[in-house]
């Protein structure tokens, strides 16, 4: 490789390395100085101002569609909360009913006045009512509720205690017959006597 003769540049006035610089007070130079600078300076705003700045940006936008799912399924379960509501509207008059059906707990004087309720509205005469020891064992009930057995005698028309019994199986509470009977009465044969037990259910 063929050196290079420093000497060479040695040999040069410096006045030579002077024409070559540019005169800044030419109007010209001036110009190309200042896209110079405003090149450098923009430059430097783009990597050190306007890259954190996009990056602010895309990570408010991107909080942006966070919240905007949140708002959605907020305002998909408020709709469903609403149709809910309107639901249980529907069905709240009729929860009562439901409720009476199968009642949390035995209310054997309760199902007593009931029937008792019953007799006087038909004109029977309710002789005799009686509530066996209550079940606690769910085991052998409908769907695991418990029961109570109840007895009843009471005495009147065939009609009126026709009658008796069509409002005690159409009653709210839930109850089943285990048998009914029938019999003439000794002193009046118009009236009949009338023997009935069953089963009264409850959830406890």
């Amino acid at each position: 490789m063929k050196k290079i003769n420093l000497n060479f540049f040695k040999k040069i006035p410096s006045a030579t390395y002077v024409a070559y610089l540019p005169d800044f007070k030419k109007e010209k130079t001036q110009q190309f100085v200042t896209v110079v600078f405003t090149f450098v300076a923009l430059t430097f705003f783009a990597l050190f101002a306007i890259n954190p700045t996009l990056s602010t940006i895309a990570k408010l936008k991107k909080e942006l569609k966070d919240d905007q799912f949140v708002e959605q399924q907020l305002k998909q379960k408020i709709a469903n909360l609403q149709s809910l509501q309107n639901e249980y509207g529907e069905v709240e008059k009729d929860l009562e009913v439901v409720l009476k059906a199968i009642p949390e707990n035995p209310d054997a004087p309760i199902l007593v006045a009931d029937i008792q309720g019953f007799a006087v509205s038909e004109n029977v005469n309710l002789t005799g009512t009686q509530v066996f020891e209550v079940e606690v064992s769910k085991a052998d009930t409908p769907l695991g509720y418990s029961s109570f057995v109840f007895s009843l005698t009471a005495e009147g028309s065939y009609e009126n205690l026709y009658n008796f019994i069509e409002k005690l199986s159409r009653m709210r509470r839930i109850i089943s017959f285990e048998s009914i009977s029938l019999t003439k009465t000794s002193s009046d044969n118009s009236n009949l006597v009338l023997n009935l037990k069953g089963n009264s259910f409850f959830k406890k």
